[in-house]
């Protein structure tokens, strides 16, 4: 009896700890179900970035599955095929692994024949690129050619000592766009790129994706409880310490049998091992709506129930 107690006890302790990774999980749903409002409504630049910043708070690698089918919806199909992969690369046993990675070979052949890209060259070398945002990540660092989707991008280019570099350019399917940039103390002038025929082939740096040496296996993304379950989970906790006090008093002043008493604490455990499981264990992601994914005329749309994501 003594160590189911302490069992209790410890779990009660173990509060404060949960919390801190509670907090981190509530953030980054909040994040994806912001990625999701998004993707619903066709904003998939803007769900892209929820996405990305939702997996730098919790490193759930389930949410590179998502950046990859946004990445697809913005037919940028080279970073999406990287995304799945690094996604497969972290959960190599996923139930879906196989289309997965099906899916993975047909992004490989548009990749091929449709993938727009910017090629950005400053001078000096060694400029950090982002496209389409002035946060996260850079894109790459100068010389550097970088996948995108067709038409139109910004690119902010920083380089320290340097002003910043703001442009805009436009994409075709299957295009390269060449951007060339001096850079100065005052202002960026851009320069008249040569013909791509006339240039020297070279070394071009790959662009930036998220690194694969950070990616583990890690706790999934788990929506918090309700405001009703919540306060459930906290009545079942203290009614459950009651019972199991009720059990220690009734037994030592009034002389109460052992079955009652034992009957009294085993409920009292139960009670409260209820409401820890409510607050802390349930697994409420199955609630957070499934990420939308315009799939490719060319390929019939598929669910994965598992996941919850359309695929």
């Amino acid at each position: 009896m003594r160590r189911i107690l302490l069992l209790v006890v410890a779990l009660i302790l173990a509060t404060p700890a949960t919390a801190v990774a509670q907090d981190d999980r509530a953030r980054s749903v909040q994040l994806i179900a912001q990625g999701n409002q998004a993707s619903d409504t066709g904003d998939f630049r803007g769900a892209l970035e929820a996405y990305r910043d939702a997996y730098e708070v919790s490193r759930d690698p389930a949410i590179l599955y998502r950046i990859g089918l946004t990445y697809e919806n913005l037919s940028n199909y080279q970073l999406a095929r990287e995304h799945l992969e690094l996604y497969l690369r972290a959960e190599p046993d996923a139930p879906y692994a196989a289309r997965v990675k099906s899916k993975i070979e047909n992004l490989r052949g548009h990749e091929a024949s449709l993938q727009a890209a910017v090629r950005v060259e400053t001078t000096p070398p060694g400029a950090r690129v982002w496209i389409d945002t002035d946060t996260g990540r850079p894109a790459g660092v100068t010389p550097v050619r970088i996948p995108v989707g067709p038409g139109a991008h910004t690119v902010l280019i920083r380089k320290s000592g340097f002003d910043d570099v703001r442009d805009s350019f436009d994409a075709q399917k299957s295009e390269t766009v060449l951007k060339s940039y001096t850079l100065h103390g005052e202002e960026p002038v851009a320069e008249t790129p040569t013909p791509p025929e006339a240039q020297e082939p070279e070394a071009v740096a790959e662009t930036v994706v998220i690194d694969p040496a950070t990616i583990g296996r890690h706790t999934p993304v788990r929506v918090g409880p309700s405001l009703g379950l919540a306060v459930l989970g906290w009545v079942s906790i203290g009614a459950g310490w009651a019972l199991i006090v009720t059990s220690g008093v009734t037994s030592q002043v009034f002389g109460v049998s052992k079955t009652v008493v034992g009957a009294t604490f085993f409920g009292g455990v139960g009670i409260a091992a209820t409401g820890a499981y409510l607050l802390w264990f349930r697994d409420y992601s199955p609630e957070l709506p499934p990420a939308a994914a315009r799939v490719l005329q060319a390929t019939p749309p598929q669910r994965i129930v598992g996941i919850g994501l359309q695929f």
